[in-house]
């Protein structure tokens, strides 16, 4: 091998206690299956026991921790960055920022028997796409986003929040505007 070449790293791939748990699972899952298949529960069953043993073990195996509801935000001095799933983060500059509104109303999916609480939530709009960061108010995040939106954008409305916070009225509230914005938008 000349000195320029480098061999390629072997990728080990190993048989861990994690598999071993999952393996270990689902051989208990069919011995079960296969054992109470033809005594009690039928053919059917079993097939779905096993299905469903090897879809836990599936899914518990590729999602690795990750968590789909994240329900985390990041507000810094360049931009407001807003996970609500793992999968998705929105990213938004303060300097794209049209308006920030902040909104109270019926929740978005509605449960007939348990109900939901209403819907209260941040929306902060892009200039010119309309596209918004929708930010409930969970946690400190209002607290975060009204102590930065007081910082970064001049002229906006914290006694306004205060009003919108403590209300009951269905309605959203403009926080603050860009001013700067063209006639006829």
């Amino acid at each position: 091998m000349s000195p320029g070449n480098k061999p390629h790293p072997t990728v080990r791939i190993g048989f861990g206690r994690r598999n071993a748990f999952f393996i270990t699972v689902f051989v208990a899952c069919v011995g079960v299956a296969l054992v109470t298949a033809p005594l009690a529960f039928g053919f059917a069953v079993a097939i779905g026991l096993l299905a469903m043993a090897a879809i836990c073990v599936w899914v518990m195996r590729n999602r690795k921790g990750q968590h789909l509801f994240v329900n985390e935000l990041a507000v810094d001095d360049a931009a407001i960055r807003y996970s609500e799933f793992s999968d998705r983060t929105v990213t938004m500059s303060w300097e794209e920022i049209e308006r920030v509104v902040y909104y109270f109303g019926p929740p978005d999916f509605p449960d007939p028997w348990a109900g939901l609480a209403p819907d209260r939530a941040w929306q902060l709009y892009r200039a010119g796409s309309g596209v918004s960061i929708h930010v409930p108010d969970m946690h400190d995040h209002s607290r975060r986003l009204a102590q930065w939106c007081a910082r970064r954008l001049p002229g906006f409305r914290a006694d306004l929040l205060d009003e919108a916070r403590a209300s009951r009225e269905e309605k959203s509230w403009i926080l603050w505007q860009r001013t700067d914005q063209p006639e006829g938008r």
